[in-house]
């Protein structure tokens, strides 16, 4: 078990909300192990979906019970660098999450 695996859920949340470079080391740490990232995570108020696609991170919000499919998603794309771009370019819940690869982000 390394250190990442020790830290509590919602530390583990902060320090990649705070910290993109960290979040794509973490990533990619995980992808080395296992081959891919995919993680579905509630807080509460809303969940949280996380999909390394290779290249970019991609993190998406959404109230509990949304469907992938639906329009209601907030999504980001962290990419090797620590940029953190939105879909479409603003940061409202109005995006599809398995559109996510194919959306523009600024």
């Amino acid at each position: 078990m390394g250190f990442y695996d020790e830290i509590k859920d919602e530390t583990k949340e902060a320090l990649i909300e705070t910290n993109p470079a960290l979040a794509t080391a973490i990533a990619t740490a995980l992808i080395a192990a296992t081959g891919n990232v995919k993680v579905t995570q509630s807080t509460g108020d809303l969940i949280r979906k996380m999909d390394d696609s290779g290249t970019y991170i991609y993190v998406g919000l959404a109230v509990p019970q949304s469907l992938t499919s639906g329009s209601v998603w907030q999504i980001k794309r962290i990419d090797t660098l620590g940029n953190v771009l939105f879909a479409g370019g603003v940061a409202t819940f109005t995006q599809i999450w398995d559109n996510r690869t194919s959306l523009s982000y600024s």
